[in-house]
């Protein structure tokens, strides 16, 4: 999906889209995070994404599949921190 397709997925309150967001963007956000904040960096982009996932029309997901709930597969893989693209 390209940035456009994220967004418009997301405003549509498809979970997909958000978790094309998660899947894009949270290396990143967590490197910007950890490079202010070290010690709170990976649970401020889980927040994000949870909060960005409690927003989403019809969110009565099942909280294992909250887009945010993804950070510990993706930090146990990566040795504790997020993943570099």
């Amino acid at each position: 999906m390209d940035d456009p397709e994220v967004a418009a997925a997301i405003a549509a309150g498809e979970l997909e889209g958000l978790a094309a967001a998660l899947d894009k963007y949270a290396a990143s956000l967590y490197e910007y995070c950890y490079s202010m904040a070290p010690e709170v960096a990976a649970d401020a982009v889980q927040d994000t994404f949870i909060i960005a996932w409690s927003k989403l029309e019809g969110s009565a997901t099942q909280a294992s599949s909250i887009p945010g709930c993804r950070r510990s597969r993706a930090t146990s893989a990566s040795g504790g921190r997020w993943p570099t693209a």
